[in-house]
């Protein structure tokens, strides 16, 4: 084993070493040994390179997401060979996602290291604002005051209105949200048409249309 010594009469000999998984064994050395003298060799074994492989996810992501190692961007499923050590892997952006934090891996020497990487779809947000602003709005299930912003999902969404005492309910609206986007409603309450009902006294009395009565 490394560091022992082994007892030869004097002579020359080869000295060779074994292989180890993973390393490019050094050459053999010839070694002369006098009578009563010692040698010490000193062999060193160089680390073979490995291999570094890296998944994307969605399946969507994969055509324009990469991976980065060592400073080289490769894409998903892509194999870097690399010097056996510790690697800092990050990933570049793609619109519409959140991109996953950097990742730290280790490549064996002569071996192969595999990583994955899932990308979030990024949210989006939508705010309604009404007028009057006593009323409230609905989306996905959920009531919101006017001002209010939800956070959802990308996708079409039916947006309703909750009734106001004194005005017409708007009609539903369809919006459609963009992963990472936002957008913005402002809806009106259309007023209610009112009434004025006069009692007159004696009962026989009569108000004519385009009459002033004082109040």
């Amino acid at each position: 084993a490394s560091g022992e010594t082994a007892e030869v009469v004097a002579g020359n000999y080869a000295v060779g070493v074994n292989a180890v998984a993973g390393y490019t064994a050094p050459a053999s050395s010839n070694v002369t040994v006098a009578a009563g003298a010692s040698k010490s060799i000193k062999a060193t074994y160089a680390a073979q390179p490995g291999t570094l492989t890296v998944t994307l996810d969605p399946a969507d992501v994969r055509g324009s997401a990469v991976w980065k190692a060592a400073g080289t961007n490769h894409a998903s499923g892509a194999s870097a060979t690399l010097k056996a050590g510790t690697y800092s892997v990050t990933f570049g952006a793609v619109d519409g996602y959140v991109t996953p934090a950097g990742q730290s891996v280790e490549v064996p020497p002569g071996g192969a290291a595999t990583a994955s990487a899932t990308y979030e779809v990024k949210p989006a947000t939508l705010k309604v604002t009404l007028d009057p602003p006593g009323g409230t709005w609905k989306v996905a299930g959920t009531n919101f005051a006017s001002g209010a912003t939800a956070t959802l999902a990308p996708g079409t969404y039916t947006v309703g209105f909750n009734p106001q005492t004194g005005y017409a309910t708007p009609e539903s609206q369809s919006v459609t949200l963009a992963a990472g986007g936002s957008k913005s409603l402002s809806v009106r309450y259309p007023g209610l048409a009112g009434s004025v009902r006069y009692v007159l006294s004696p009962a026989e009395a009569r108000w004519a249309e385009g009459a002033t009565v004082p109040l």
